[in-house]
Formats: structure tokens, sequence, C-alpha cells
């Protein structure tokens, strides 16, 4: 998909609200988060709207919750 100089590609080419997840290494241990993002494709923006982090390390976190 193209948007007047933006290639879009995979998993997030129609994406219009999704969750990132992402992991944090520190001293070893692995911390786990999301990202909540809306993303307006024609508008070329790219809004965050929410972000957590586990403040346990190597502990799964739900997204949204």
């Amino acid at each position: 998909m193209f948007y007047g100089g933006t290639l879009l590609e995979g998993h997030w080419k129609n994406a219009v609200h999704k969750y990132l997840p992402y992991q944090v290494v520190e001293n070893g241990n692995c911390y786990n988060g999301w990202m909540e993002l809306s993303i307006d494709v024609p508008g070329e923006k790219v809004v965050l709207r929410n972000t957590a982090i586990s403040k346990e390390a190597n502990k799964i976190i739900k997204a949204g919750v």
C-alpha cells in the first residue's frame, strides 16, 4: 500500500487501533510492556494512546488492562 511517499507493509498495513508489545532489559532482567496506538494512515500519523510495563521481571502483562 502506498500513500503519498509512505510505503506500508505487513501486519500494520490496515491498522487503525492496535497494541504494540515491547521489552526492556535491565540488569539481566526482562520487563514486558505494551503501547496502545491509533494509526491514521491517510494523515500519516501515529498517536500513542497509552502504555504500561510490568513491575516484575519475566512476567506476562495483558495489553489494555
